[in-house]
């Protein structure tokens, strides 16, 4: 197995820890909202994980991106720089908590859920513009197709 193919791979497999990840935040703020709790580590922490995973997601994808170029003699297609585009949207939406840091319990529980939706919605987004289906379960043969299929300079 290439680098490459690791990386899509890894690639990959962050998606469904960010998933994971979305989805434990998210039920975290939704109960701090429902039960009036107060905004505290419990709260914040699945929260940064969230953030810290949509961090790592971005990279390793300019990272591959920047392999497929190279590789590619710079040959990137429209779905891709608009994949990067909707991503880089996605990590500074995954930020828009931050913005409510000094507010009360109820304005950080909320700040939370907003940056969590509009980043699960913008990252929905950012893979439906790439071509194939991404979000099947079988990473490993995902990957190996992707590698494939972008590795492959096109013939001519």
């Amino acid at each position: 197995m290439d680098w490459f193919a690791v990386l899509l791979a890894a690639h990959s497999g962050v998606r469904w820890l960010l998933v994971v990840a979305a989805a434990v935040a998210l039920v975290m703020m939704i109960y701090g909202l429902a039960a009036g709790r107060a905004y505290s580590r419990s709260s914040s922490l699945p929260l940064t994980i969230f953030v810290r995973l949509t961090e790592l997601q971005w990279v390793l994808g300019l990272i591959a991106i920047l392999a497929y170029a190279a590789q590619t003699s710079g040959a990137l297609q429209h779905y891709h720089w608009a994949h990067l585009v909707l991503m880089t949207i996605a990590v500074v939406t995954a930020h828009l908590y931050m913005g409510f840091r000094r507010r009360d319990d109820r304005a950080r529980h909320l700040g939370g859920l907003l940056a969590i939706v509009v980043t699960v919605i913008v990252v929905i987004v950012g893979v439906a513009v790439l071509p194939g289906n991404r979000w099947d379960f079988s990473t490993r043969a995902e990957a190996s197709a992707i590698t494939a299929q972008a590795v492959t300079p096109p013939a001519g």
